[in-house]
């Protein structure tokens, strides 16, 4: 290996180097800027998606991130519902929600995911466990356990008049179930 003798020889080859290094890199970067404004100025949105893909090919990426379809709001709102109380698919659901960049001249309708604070369910059974502390089961199969340690008798659940629980979001990503709209609330969390 080869050792300059001199600390000012040593910093003029580093400066070299990284002049070097710079130019190539300017160069490349100014390759794909131009690819860039080829890409902008086509006017088709599949041949523009195509000329992106072509600049910057995926097939480094090993598990490319999947985008689910574009969902109707009603949709939305049924998933919504069927993932209220669940903090482990609210998470999920955050993480593969696509994103969407529009060009100058477009415009991007945007579906707002509604913000659920209550439900209403048919109850299927009411079991108890632990000390007096209430599990209810609902038709949707939701499962919600009582938290806290107030202490309340379970409704009866009967085919003839269906028991209806709602369940409301509290402070703090807390929530709290009641009856038929009548009597005490409970503090649950979903468990299922």
């Amino acid at each position: 290996m080869y050792r300059l003798k001199s600390k000012s020889n040593r910093i003029l080859t580093l400066s070299a180097c990284v002049t070097a290094l710079s130019f190539m890199f300017t160069s490349t970067a100014t390759a794909q800027m131009a690819g860039i404004e080829a890409c902008q100025a086509t006017p088709d949105p599949a041949q523009r998606l195509q000329c992106y893909d072509a600049l910057f090919p995926t097939s480094s990426i090993s598990n490319p991130p999947k985008v689910e379809s574009v969902e109707s709001p009603a949709s939305k709102i049924e998933q919504a519902e069927k993932n209220f109380g669940d903090k482990t698919a609210q998470k999920k659901d955050d993480l593969v929600r696509p994103v969407i960049i529009a060009q100058k001249d477009e415009k991007v309708a945007k579906v707002k995911v509604p913000e659920i604070t209550s439900i209403s369910q048919q109850v299927s059974r009411i079991d108890t466990f632990g000390y007096k502390k209430l599990r209810v089961y609902l038709k949707n199969g939701q499962v919600w356990e009582q938290v806290g340690s107030v202490t309340r008798r379970p409704p009866k659940v009967s085919d003839k008049r269906p028991l209806i629980a709602e369940i409301k979001t509290g402070a703090l990503g807390s929530y709290s179930l009641q009856f038929d709209g009548k009597g005490r609330e409970i503090k649950v969390k979903r468990v299922r």
